[in-house]
């Protein structure tokens, strides 16, 4: 969303009021307020030259102006009508118009605002707004030349139930007093309805604002003011003796913004371009802006989407081509790593037969190192009928005279540990007595 920038122009007591406010993504904020005063005295080449001084010093945009017309300058004329007729409401306030409009038809622009009926209702309520062709065009012509092209314009009372539409919404009514020498004039905004009046004051401003908001009451059928908000605005509003000072939701905002809030609304009209603000100015008459100046900024946000895009899909695009890539290495290498497998297999297959040999071997020697020792060191009266080796273990079987003797003389040596009998020793007819020893093998240093 881009950043929009409206324009409020006002005319007050003959002064003009200008109000710039920024709107981006729904927070509005109040770049500043503008006056010139005694504007409407000026000559039109004076007052051409006082606009473009005052934009060329302030450098606000022209491109979405919208023209708030003193209520004395038009017509506001509400009517009931049976909602039967909602589908002809064009032709059917064309008929009417000549009663409506104080001024011959073919010398005015007009529009309506119709307010949405309830549930229920059986008549619609309709704005209808009239402003001289004169009035409209000169004020149009005017402001195109200082670079202030008209895209909208509307009668002041209307632009400030807009305002308050956008400020606050319909939550509780809102009661707008633009109070100028000599009469005071009101609107009490409800939502897109809001009933008009306009008051004469004389020399008493308090009487006469009185009036007016006791008469927009009865308009809107608003029995107290409890939950109504109160804002007074225009040259004389000071003089009120309680002056309602509203702060405006908007960012940068002063205190006494309220003050200057009919020419603000004029301004918020244009942000909504829709609601309680009917824009009397002919289509045609609308300043619409080119958008072949926006293409730049379209392609830099494309570009910028497109680089983030890119970005984002930098990661997994490269994890893919690395995963593509080692695949392709993979099935390279895959014939040569199943021949060093196959090698590797081939290897411990030849190392488990190399241990088992070894093992073998070695308990061969150990075997004969175990029957050379036995056969040098037992006694003449001693023999062995059996000799077996397995895994470093020795067991003999034979005849002894003294199996006590045998038993101590093969332990206490270092070449067998743990030697036991295996069984009872029993006597022989011989003489001697027949055992089973069983004995470890020490291990080869």
């Amino acid at each position: 969303m881009i950043p929009k920038t409206t324009v409020g122009l006002e005319l007050v007591g003959g002064t003009l009021r200008i109000a710039v406010i920024r709107s981006f993504l729904n927070r509005r904020r109040l770049l500043g307020t503008f006056e010139i005063p005694d504007f409407t005295s000026l000559s039109p080449a004076d007052q051409r030259q006082q606009l473009l001084d005052l934009r060329k010093k302030h450098r606000f945009s022209g491109s979405r102006v919208h023209l708030a017309v003193p209520h004395g300058d038009g017509v506001v004329r509400q009517i009931e009508l049976p909602v039967e007729v909602q589908a002809k409401l064009d032709d059917v306030l064309g008929l009417q118009m000549e009663s409506l409009s104080p001024w011959p038809v073919d010398e005015v622009y007009w529009t309506y605002l119709k307010a949405p009926p309830a549930k229920g209702d059986r008549t619609l309520l309709v704005t209808v707004v009239v402003v001289p062709r004169t009035t409209l065009d000169a004020h149009a012509a005017l402001f195109r030349s200082a670079g202030l092209p008209l895209r909208g314009a509307t009668i002041s009372v209307a632009a400030w139930a807009e305002g308050a539409s956008v400020l606050w919404g319909a939550a509780a009514p809102t009661i707008i007093l633009g109070c100028e020498e000599g009469h005071v004039d009101g609107v009490v905004a409800t939502g897109r309805k809001f009933f008009t009046t306009s008051e004469a004051t004389g020399s008493d401003a308090v009487a006469g604002a009185r009036s007016a908001v006791g008469r927009l009451m009865a308009l809107a059928r608003v029995p107290d003011l409890e939950g109504v908000r109160l804002v007074a605005c225009g040259p004389t509003a000071d003089r009120l003796p309680e002056e309602p000072s509203v702060r405006l939701p908007l960012e940068d905002a002063p205190a006494g913004a309220g003050l200057k809030f009919g020419v603000i609304a004029a301004a918020l009209a244009g942000i909504s371009e829709s609601g309680c603000a009917p824009n009397v100015l002919p289509l045609a008459m609308r300043y619409r802006q080119s958008q072949v100046q926006f293409v730049p900024i379209y392609a830099l946000v494309l570009l910028i989407a497109m680089v983030l895009l890119a970005m984002g899909l930098r990661e997994p695009f490269q994890s893919q081509l690395y995963a593509s890539r080692i695949d392709q290495e993979i099935e390279r290498i895959a014939p040569q790593v199943d021949q060093v497998a196959d090698r590797e297999a081939q290897l411990l297959a030849a190392e488990d037969r190399f241990n088992a040999l070894a093992g073998h071997v070695s308990n061969e020697n150990r075997a004969l190192d175990a029957l050379y020792f036995l056969a040098t060191t037992l006694p003449d009266t001693d023999w062995i009928s059996e000799f077996s080796y397995e895994d470093g273990r020795v067991t003999i079987s034979g005849l002894a005279a003294d199996t006590s003797l045998l038993q101590g003389m093969l332990d206490g040596d270092t070449l067998f540990e743990e030697v036991q009998f295996a069984g009872a020793v029993t006597p022989d007819p011989s003489g001697s007595n027949r055992f089973t020893l069983e004995m470890t093998l020490e291990a080869a240093p």
